[in-house]
C-alpha cells in the first residue's frame, strides 16, 4: 500500500518529446513509514493523504488502508488523466470526508465510452470490496479495456513469471513474520 497516490507522486522518465520513451515512476513512499508507525493525534491515527486524492479508508484512519485504497486513488488519477480535471476539489480533511461520502462525479467523462466510465466508477466505489481488488488487476483491466476499444498498448507481461515471483516472495515473507510473532508469543507465555 502506497497510501498517497496522486499526480504529484507519479513522475515520467524518458525523452520529453518522445512519448514512446516515457515510463511512469511512482515516488514519495514516505507515507509507508507513517502507515507502519502511525502518528497519533488526539488518540486517533492521523490521516495522511492529500485531501483531493484521499480514499474513504483514509478518513477511517491509517490502520484501515488496504490495497483497494490505492485502487481508489488510481481511479481518481485515471479520472484526471481522462478529463484533465481533478474529481475532487477538497483542500482539507473535512472537505475530503464530504467528498468520499458521495459517488465520484463522472459528468466530465460524458463523452467517453461507457466501459471507461464504468472502470472509473468501479475503482472509486465507496466500499473497498466493490473496487478492483489490487493494482495488478487494475493494470490488467486497463489493458483489456484498451484492447476492446481497439487501442494497442504494449506493456510487459503483467501476468508473467516476475509478477508471480514477487507475489510468492511477499507471501513467504508474511508467513515468516507470522511464524516469528507466534514464536515470540509462545516464548512469552512459557513459565520460568
Amino acid at each position: 500500500v502506497h497510501g498517497d497516490l496522486k499526480p504529484e507522486n507519479v513522475m515520467i522518465q524518458g525523452e520529453f518529446r518522445t512519448s514512446a520513451t516515457w515510463l511512469a515512476k511512482v515516488t514519495d513512499f514516505g507515507t509507508v513509514g507513517i502507515l507502519a508507525h502511525p502518528v497519533l493525534i488526539d488518540g486517533q491515527n492521523a490521516v495522511v493523504a492529500s485531501p483531493r486524492y484521499a480514499s474513504p479508508e483514509h478518513m477511517y484512519g491509517t490502520d484501515a488502508l488496504v490495497e483497494q485504497s490505492d485502487v481508489y486513488c488510481l481511479g481518481l488519477l485515471l479520472h484526471f488523466l481522462l478529463t484533465g480535471k481533478h474529481a475532487s476539489a477538497a483542500t482539507d480533511v473535512i472537505e475530503a470526508l464530504a467528498f468520499v461520502r458521495q459517488p465520484v462525479p463522472v459528468t466530465a467523462m460524458v463523452d467517453l465510452p461507457d466501459a471507461v466510465i464504468g472502470l472509473v466508477r468501479r475503482c472509486t466505489s465507496r466500499q473497498a470490496n466493490g473496487r478492483v481488488p489490487d493494482c495488478r488487476e487494475l493494470a490488467l483491466e486497463v489493458r483489456k479495456l484498451l484492447d476492446e476499444l481497439g487501442e494497442g498498448l504494449q506493456l510487459e507481461d503483467l501476468q508473467g513469471d516476475l509478477a508471480t515471483e514477487i507475489m510468492e516472495e511477499r507471501k513467504r515473507l508474511r508467513q515468516e513474520q507470522a511464524a516469528r510473532e507466534a514464536e515470540q508469543a509462545s516464548e512469552m507465555s512459557l513459565p520460568e
